[in-house]
């Protein structure tokens, strides 16, 4: 299974990235991009 999460935030977001990647470390292959309120605008943009 593979799972793809956005997360957006600050610095803080880093660690709640690496709690998720180690829950699901051993079910899944699971990527994790993180960026801040205007990068994430604008991928939301492009994917819509």
């Amino acid at each position: 299974a593979k799972i793809d999460i956005l997360l957006v935030g600050d610095v803080t977001v880093g660690y709640l990235a690496d709690t998720v990647q180690k829950l699901f470390a051993n079910i899944a292959e699971v990527t994790i991009t993180i960026s801040d309120t205007k990068e994430a605008a604008a991928l939301l943009d492009d994917c819509i």
